[in-house]
């Protein structure tokens, strides 16, 4: 129902309403995964190097996870 309606009104095919979604879905999960992350370091070390390193490699980590798993999605059957 929220695809068609959103697939009426935006103009595209249902498909890519759905892939738009699961883009959405997979960015705000990574986000909050990062953020959990995060606060479950800082709960552990007052070392504000170590907070830092891990805020820099999460950002690289979930990063590269969001690439691999938006290609994925996007660029399967090309």
């Amino acid at each position: 129902m929220v695809m068609e309606w959103l697939s009426s009104h935006l103009g595209i095919p249902a498909d890519a309403v759905a892939r738009l979604l699961a883009t959405l879905g997979i960015i705000l999960g990574l986000w909050i995964a990062r953020r959990l992350g995060l606060a479950a370091v800082a709960k552990r070390t007052a070392d504000p190097r170590l907070r830092y390193w891990w805020s820099k490699g999460s950002t690289y980590m979930v990063v590269a996870i969001g690439i691999i798993l938006i290609g994925r999605l996007w660029l399967e059957g090309v």
